[in-house]
């Protein structure tokens, strides 16, 4: 169970990073948008740490994703 939470956790994270890139923003403009350190966004986008539920929400609203629906995809991307 904690393998697949693991890879839940890393392919959210790479979502994060490649909604950030394709919509072209930076490491600060997510950071000021959700209220975080561009440093916590880079580390959480790395995997380095373990975003709290809020930041995961503040993160997702300030790439404008819907929660629920990157949850469901980072788990149909493990399957």
């Amino acid at each position: 169970m904690v393998d697949r939470a693991r890879q839940i956790h890393e392919n959210v994270m790479h979502l994060f990073r490649k909604e950030r890139a394709r919509k072209k923003l930076s490491l600060a403009a997510v950071g000021k948008r959700a209220g975080l350190s561009a440093k916590t966004i880079w580390h959480v986008e790395r995997g380095q740490c373990y975003p709290t539920i809020g930041s995961f929400l503040r993160i997702a609203h300030a790439l404008e994703l819907d929660p629920a629906k990157i949850l469901a995809k980072a788990q149909k991307l493990q399957s």
